[in-house]
């Protein structure tokens, strides 16, 4: 069972109790901020001409909704409000697993068995959603029933904000533009030097 999949079982326990392929030959010598816009263009240019897989778009707009229940925390200082933005966030949190598990990581899993360094970068996912899962849940334990210290609350709320801000950034700039690369060409190796970036990010 993968760190998600244990996430998404404690949660639904506790909620019961072809597209182009990407410029590589012009982006080839492109390194840091320059790879990156250059990638960020290129998904958007697919966006923009409804070639983005529907599944992308699904899981970003699943990011997105998730970051707005956050932030509506400061928007909404009444407690009674303050409890329906929590069941909103885990159950979207929720969602959002769930359809991870189901259509994304089956088919990188799958590639991952002719490529040792894909697999190698979905070990560092697995693990860093282990971190954030056990984050995650401590808060909704300790939050579902209410609480009594505002100032605990947020201070939890921002740690747990952070935690899945960061892991939405290394998501969307990383593992989902591997898998529509993938998905445009199934022949596709891990690039060089992506190890050793995500390494730096999940502080590895």
């Amino acid at each position: 069972m993968t760190a998600a999949s244990s996430l998404t079982r404690r949660l639904q326990l506790g909620t019961r109790a072809r597209g182009c392929q990407p410029p590589a030959a012009r982006a080839r010598r492109a390194t840091g901020a320059a790879a990156q816009e250059r990638l960020s263009l290129w998904r958007s240019s697919l966006s923009r001409r409804g070639l983005m897989p529907a599944l992308i778009q699904r899981l970003k707009g699943q990011h997105a909704a998730l970051k707005q229940a956050l932030a509506a925390f400061q928007r909404h200082p009444n407690r009674e409000d303050q409890m329906k933005l929590l069941a909103a966030m885990k159950e979207r949190l929720l969602a959002h697993l769930q359809l991870e598990d189901k259509e994304l990581y089956p088919f990188l899993r799958a590639q991952a068995e002719r490529d040792p360094e894909l697999k190698k970068m979905l070990e560092m996912f697995d693990e860093d959603m282990r971190q954030v899962s056990g984050l995650v849940q401590a808060f909704f334990v300790r939050y579902e029933g209410g609480w009594d210290n505002d100032y605990e609350f947020l201070m939890d709320l921002g740690e747990v904000s952070a935690r899945l801000a960061h892991r939405i950034e290394v998501e969307e700039k990383h593992l989902y533009p591997e898998y529509l690369a993938r998905k445009a060409n199934p022949t596709r190796k891990l690039k060089r030097g992506i190890l050793d970036r995500l390494r730096a990010l999940f502080g590895g």
